[in-house]
């Protein structure tokens, strides 16, 4: 008999399917749902669909089957509503986060790849390409949200137990850079570049590009350029060299706050010469096409559905396109990596050029499985500015981020932190407010950069997540309640300890669905509940002078709140304070 199960909590119904299995009621396949609607005093109840049961035999064995894990089955016409004992509820939800949670150091990784949602996952390798900042330029808010949604679904398929290498693809190449080179020879300053970095290339940038407006010549110029550092010119190259580190090292000091980190970086220009040799075989295959008008090369992917749709691979003077090199690139991974997926985590605004990646792949007989799903995309950050008015660095927007939590937080009576650690717990604080307004939404959908949002002390906030989080670490440390390793769960009688107890029995399930459909929304949402529902039970749930087994109780709950809470804010991407 195969016995397959969708459930709510994955630990709850595994028991439940054992246990009918036993008195051979069920036919072949057990579909469990939670009710819709339950009172904390009906906590908590499944339905079971009739038609797979002898109802016969489950009249007969109604009686046995009533144990310490079923409290009540109610056998009605279309379905099967079986009500789990309360006490069966608490324990198997609170042992199974402890039974995977060390008390001096949680893993978020080993608490879910226990759970038989993620066992069922066959292990894989992925790639993910995210962040991808163009160099010399400012790491603007489209690469923070490809950075930030990037590093959970590197997180997620980790903690998924599969082999994840997470790639930033730099943007090092391209007609840009030759116009740049220019630039920097008619505007630039060794010196400066010292000084000021990508802030300084940026401003040659602008005044080349405003010379280029006014003046032909000049972008001509800046395409000769860069044809020259295709061809490896000695002075473009060593000046090209020279603003690709700079910007890299940048980067990292941006990374480091962040808290992320790649497994690989690359570069476009790594991929231009193989780009070339994809392109000489495409035209002896006769597959390359070129226009007559203007000699670009090109391939033809049109379909009854997409009668006019070209991918355009080559200009007319020999120089490679961003699609080449994303060719090349794809390629070299695939052979390199051996991976079973790649995500590409980049604005919805790129689906075209991705859609043309896909059909080339193809039409070179790249076959590999999910390539039609390689593209995540998502939507627009607009509004991102500081005191100073509209904003293009993502230095200057982490920067004021902290300066204000420093305010805020220097300003709080509630604050228990020192000033030698207080600049640290700003930067925390204003990274997790960035990660959090970026994702407690859905991907695709765009939102307008928020400073209350970001900063918010109260209410659905980045900052009340970790304050949350603080105050349960301050509630273990000073209760004067030694953490327990068994406690007697009956006696937390309140509703407020069922409904949380309750939520936190649903985190695989929301982790599983974040995963399935790349939507961290679903955990940062879950997240705010749970906050909500900690914040009810220090009200009602008092450790500080109870008598010694109730305080034991609830100090359990609180921490096993804590594991929880923590777990979901590692997936996220954000690193959980114990203090502040």
């Amino acid at each position: 008999m195969s016995v397959s199960v969708m459930a709510v909590p994955q630990h709850i119904t595994s028991k439940l399917v054992n246990f009918l299995t036993r008195s051979q009621c069920i036919h072949s396949f057990l579909r469990v749902t939670p009710a819709t609607k339950t009172s904390p005093s009906n906590l908590p109840q499944y339905f079971v669909s009739s038609e797979h049961f002898d109802l016969e035999k489950l009249h007969q064995h109604r009686t046995k089957l009533c144990d310490h894990i079923i409290e009540n089955i109610d056998v009605q016409s279309q379905w099967i509503s079986i009500k789990v004992t309360r006490h069966a509820f608490f324990n198997s939800t609170m042992g199974y986060i402890k039974d995977h949670e060390q008390w001096n150091g949680h893993s978020h990784k080993t608490l879910i790849n226990h759970n038989s949602l993620c066992n069922a996952s066959k292990k894989e390798k992925i790639v993910v390409e995210y962040s991808s900042p163009n160099i010399a330029k400012p790491f603007h808010a489209g690469h923070l949200r490809s950075t930030i949604l990037g590093n959970f679904i590197a997180n997620i398929n980790e903690v998924y137990g599969h082999t994840v290498t997470r790639i930033n693809y730099l943007g090092d190449w391209g007609t840009q850079f030759g116009l740049l080179g220019l630039g920097f020879k008619k505007f630039g300053s060794e010196s400066e570049l010292k000084l000021k970095g990508i802030e300084h290339l940026f401003e040659v940038y602008v005044k080349i590009n405003a010379a280029a407006e006014k003046n032909e010549q000049i972008r001509k110029d800046g395409v000769e350029y860069f044809r020259k550092l295709e061809h490896g010119d000695g002075d473009m190259s060593k000046l090209w060299k020279m603003f690709r580190d700079c910007s890299i090292e940048q980067n990292n000091n941006m990374y480091k706050r962040l808290g992320m980190t790649f497994d690989a970086v690359e570069c476009e220009s790594m991929h231009f010469e193989s780009g070339k040799e994809i392109v000489q075989n495409l035209q002896k295959e006769n597959i390359l096409k070129f226009r007559e008008d203007s000699g670009i090369g090109y391939v033809d992917l049109s379909s009854p559905g997409e009668p006019d749709l070209h991918a355009n691979l080559i200009k007319s003077d020999g120089t490679t396109l961003y699609l080449t090199r994303d060719l090349a690139a794809a390629i070299h991974r695939y052979k390199k990596y051996q991976f079973h997926r790649m995500n590409y985590v980049v604005d919805m605004a790129q689906s075209l050029h991705f859609k043309q990646l896909v059909k080339v792949l193809s039409a070179i007989g790249y076959t590999w499985s999910n390539i039609e799903n390689l593209h995540v995309p998502f939507g627009r950050v607009s509004g991102m500015s500081t005191r100073k008015g509209q904003v293009v660095f993502l230095s200057d927007i982490l920067d004021e981020a902290k300066s204000r939590m420093m305010e805020r937080l220097s300003m709080a009576k509630t604050t228990k932190i020192s000033k030698d650690v207080m600049e640290e717990t700003a930067d925390v604080l204003a990274v997790t407010g960035l990660v959090i307004q970026d994702l407690k939404d859905r991907k695709l959908k765009g939102y307008k950069f928020s400073w209350e949002q970001v900063l918010a002390m109260k209410g659905d906030s980045g900052v009340s997540l970790q304050y949350a989080h603080a105050r349960l670490c301050s509630l273990e440390l000073n209760s004067g309640v030694v953490m327990p390793s068994e406690v007697d769960l009956d006696l937390l009688v309140e509703p407020e300890a069922d409904r949380l107890v309750r939520h936190l029995a649903r985190f695989g399930e929301v982790v599983h669905s974040a995963y399935l459909e790349y939507e961290p929304y679903l955990i940062v949402q879950y997240l705010f509940v749970l906050v909500h529902l900690i914040n009810a039970a220090f009200r009602s749930l008092q450790v500080k002078g109870q008598c010694h087994d109730l305080a034991r109780s609830r100090l359990y709950l609180f921490h096993s709140a804590r594991v929880i809470l923590s777990s979901g804010l590692k997936i996220l991407g954000t690193r959980p304070l114990l203090q502040m």
